[in-house]
């Protein structure tokens, strides 16, 4: 019988149980299968070190590891850009919108 190989890898920490959620739905939507752990013990902080109470996200396969990074990475670097003005019709558009809501033009790409 054969055994299969742990390609499990830990993504990292998180600061509570939903932004963990959020995030690893963001990667299962682009194709990353993933995990949260250590919710449970995210209430227990303060009882215990911070550092063992965090959830985490880990990525069922290793080799994902450089993509779930970059995908998050641009999320984080969308929340922080500032609103843009649509260029046809002067609507000012918050950041993480791709499209203007008022004519439906799409957001210019970046410089």
């Amino acid at each position: 019988m054969f055994s299969k190989k742990d390609t499990t890898r830990k993504l990292g920490t998180w600061p509570d149980p939903v932004t963990a959620d959020i995030a690893a739905g963001t990667l299962k939507a682009s194709g990353i299968d993933c995990e949260v752990r250590n919710t449970l013990l995210w209430s227990a902080a303060g009882e215990l070190p911070p550092d063992i109470c965090a959830p985490e996200i880990w990525l069922t396969d290793a080799r994902d590891m450089a993509r779930a990074r970059a995908i998050l990475k641009e999320i984080a670097e969308n929340a922080e850009a500032p609103a843009w003005v649509c260029p046809n019709c002067g609507e000012t558009i918050e950041a993480q919108f791709g499209q203007c809501w008022k004519c439906a033009s799409v957001k210019p790409a970046k410089p």
